[in-house]
């Protein structure tokens, strides 16, 4: 139960040919810490893109994904939300 769903992922990615990651999905009790908890089956030598760092937990998200890959982040405002990237 929950967003992501570790078998689904596995059957369903394209064998990690993709240019980009957006990291979206709901909000609040279901969150987006799934892409944390099964990180090892995306390519993240792509751009990320984290969608409402705006709000504390995908802070958070964006925060611990840069530290394990070792790479900076930047968040960009748009409006009253913003966004982060992290790039290879």
């Amino acid at each position: 139960k929950g967003w992501y769903n570790r078998e689904v992922l596995r059957r369903e990615l394209p064998g990690k040919v993709y240019n980009l990651i957006l990291i979206d999905g709901p909000p609040n009790e279901f969150g987006r810490g799934g892409f944390w908890k099964w990180k090892e089956l995306f390519n993240l030598d792509v751009p990320l893109v984290f969608d409402d760092t705006h709000r504390l937990r995908e802070t958070v998200l964006i925060q611990r994904i840069a530290r394990h890959l070792h790479r900076s982040y930047t968040v960009y405002p748009f409006g009253r939300r913003h966004f982060g990237v992290i790039v290879p």
